[in-house]
């Protein structure tokens, strides 16, 4: 499964790194919970990509699943997608 940056990233967006898990009950449905790096803050944060065939991804929203902390808070810069979902 190969996803990559899009016109509708901006330019200091990178997809750094990918978690993929299927929806549970569901192999037709694939996930991708892509890393995304922001270059021009420094931190990373997880989107959502969805794929009928895991070959085509969409992702609808572009923005955090899960956002980051201000600076000073527990998860300051950093959160990163991983691919076990939980009911």
């Amino acid at each position: 499964m190969i996803h990559h940056h899009t016109i509708e990233d901006t330019p200091w967006d990178s997809i750094y790194s990918n978690a993929y898990p299927t929806y549970p009950d569901r192999p037709d449905i694939h996930l991708m919970l892509p890393g995304m790096y922001d270059q021009k803050h420094d931190t990373v944060y997880g989107q959502l990509a969805v794929s009928r065939d895991g070959l085509t991804w969409s992702r609808f929203v572009r923005q955090p699943i899960i956002p980051h902390d201000p600076p000073g808070g527990t998860l300051e810069g950093s959160v990163y997608p991983e691919p076990q979902l939980l009911r």
